[in-house]
């Protein structure tokens, strides 16, 4: 499944599609990918599927179907099969405000192109339940 799917966000656009999908609250960082998914599947294609790429719910789909086949969290799925064979001990899917890792971030100098000592950020990445 990819961005081709039919599928679409309701965040951007005014096609009355998107505005449905907006109204529906899809995507929204409260619903778990089981509720976003089946929200989905309720939705009408904003196009037949394979005809138009257009970012989408396709991918969060996906991830639900990962889910359901390996009968765990998606966040749990990755951490043993790619996380933490990768050792990626830092890669979180889920972080609150007060616990939000730490990420080196690459920085060059924009007028030399030199590469200078990476910067120490706060990030938050996405939900996913």
């Amino acid at each position: 499944m990819r961005h081709t799917s039919g599928l679409t966000y309701g965040f951007f656009g005014d096609t009355p599609v998107k505005k449905l999908y907006a109204e529906a609250k899809l995507g929204n960082v409260a619903q778990t990918n089981a509720s976003s998914s089946t929200a989905s599947a309720k939705a009408a294609a904003l196009y037949q599927p394979g005809t138009t790429w257009d970012y989408s719910h396709s991918t969060d789909v996906l991830g639900r179907l990962v889910e359901v086949i390996a009968g765990k969290s998606l966040y749990e799925y990755e951490r043993e099969r790619i996380l933490d064979p990768l050792r990626m001990s830092d890669t979180r899917s889920l972080c609150c405000t007060d616990q939000q890792p730490a990420q080196s971030v690459p920085r060059s100098d924009i007028y030399g192109g030199e590469r200078t000592p990476a910067a120490r950020v706060r990030a938050c990445g996405s939900v996913w339940r």
